[in-house]
C-alpha cells in the first residue's frame, strides 16, 4: 500500500468544461467527491486521481486532464484494479482501473 498527498483538488461541475479548483472536497464513500458530475454509484470513474510527478514530466499543471485529486509520493504508473492506496490521514481509495481521458 501507498501512501501520498494532495497537492490540488478539482471538480468538474459540467461536462466540457473546465473542472474548478477547490480548496477542500468531501468524500462520499462508493460515489465519489461531492458535487463532481461524475458522483454516483452507479459511475465506474468515480475520481480520477493523478500524481503530480507525471504531470511534471509531460510539463502539465494540476486539473489540466481533469483529475480530481493530484497528488504527490503516490506512483500511480504501476496501479493495478484492486490495489488500495491512502492519500493523506483520512482518504482509502481502491484502484478500479485506468481510464480514457475525456474528450
Amino acid at each position: 500500500m501507498q501512501q501520498g498527498t494532495i497537492v490540488a483538488l478539482h471538480i468538474a461541475r459540467v461536462k466540457g468544461t473546465p473542472s474548478d479548483p477547490v480548496d477542500a472536497a468531501t468524500v462520499i464513500s462508493a460515489q465519489g467527491l461531492e458535487g463532481d458530475r461524475s458522483c454516483s454509484a452507479d459511475n465506474t470513474r468515480q475520481v480520477l486521481v493523478m500524481d503530480r510527478e507525471t504531470l511534471d514530466h509531460f510539463e502539465l499543471k494540476p486539473g489540466q486532464i481533469k483529475e480530481n485529486i493530484t497528488t504527490s509520493g503516490l506512483d500511480l504508473s504501476q496501479a493495478k484494479a484492486g490495489e488500495v492506496f491512502f492519500i493523506g490521514d483520512s482518504v482509502t481509495m481502491e484502484v478500479v482501473g485506468e481510464c480514457q481521458p475525456c474528450g
